[in-house]
């Protein structure tokens, strides 16, 4: 009797600074033989390229999350976002002052969790928190928010902050997510708002402008970074 193997079939990668042909994704040759910082570069080389996310993910063994965060940090969306001169007109970013009190899950009033005095008078904002009771439709687990900004101590205005220059398929799972969280919000925590920001090419292609102007139905205003920044002074 003769037995056959049967072998499955790995994809073979390239990696752009060294040539080598590697079986699989590319995250562990990067490590290997690489800096972290290079393997950023070239993952984002790809993306201005115009590669598909799920092309992305699969060439280097990441997921849509890590890319999607890259992406934010590499064009100032999220992280030099909140460092522009303009958002500091919130401050102070009181996310050191939760990690010092390790809190994580934000109540409705901050004023329960921490000592009002310390930030009185303040437009306080933070970053990466959960809120209690605001969950996300799809597996009714917490939903940690990009950005917070506080009005009298209660989480006023929420956001979520992305960056797409292609279409792939995250915009698509942001944006059923973003609509459920917009109206659960709306309909069962009153003072709270939900906002969406999102910048980068894919919202200048024909069909970035059609997907704009119909969530535009849901959401009344979706801000990018140059119209948040011009109309901070709301969430004050």
């Amino acid at each position: 009797m003769h037995q056959q193997t049967a072998k499955t079939l790995v994809a073979t990668q390239v990696c752009s600074l060294c040539k080598t042909e590697v079986e699989g994704a590319l995250s562990s040759h990067f490590k290997v033989a690489h800096t972290v910082k290079s393997f950023e570069k070239a993952i984002l080389s790809d993306v201005d390229k115009g590669a598909p996310d799920v092309e992305i993910g699969r060439k280097y063994g990441i997921t849509f999350r890590y890319l999607e965060k890259l992406i934010t940090r590499a064009k100032g969306v999220n992280v030099g976002f909140v460092k522009h001169k303009k958002v500091k007109t919130l401050e102070p970013n009181i996310d050191n002052l939760l990690s010092d009190n390790e809190i994580s899950i934000i109540k409705y009033n901050l004023g329960e969790q921490i000592d009002s005095n310390l930030v009185k008078g303040k437009n306080i904002f933070c970053t990466e928190k959960y809120v209690e009771g605001v969950t996300k439709a799809t597996d009714n687990k917490l939903k940690k928010f990009d950005l917070i900004i506080f009005k009298n101590f209660y989480t006023n205005y929420l956001f979520e902050i992305n960056f797409y220059s292609t279409e792939g398929t995250k915009i698509g799972i942001n944006q059923n997510e973003y609509i459920a969280l917009h109206n659960n919000i709306k309909q069962n925590f009153k003072g709270s708002k939900f906002h969406w920001i999102t910048d980068g090419n894919y919202w200048l292609t024909s069909q970035g402008e059609k997907r704009f102007l119909n969530l535009l139905n849901y959401f009344g205003t979706i801000y990018n970074i140059n119209f948040f920044m011009e109309n901070i002074n709301n969430f004050k």
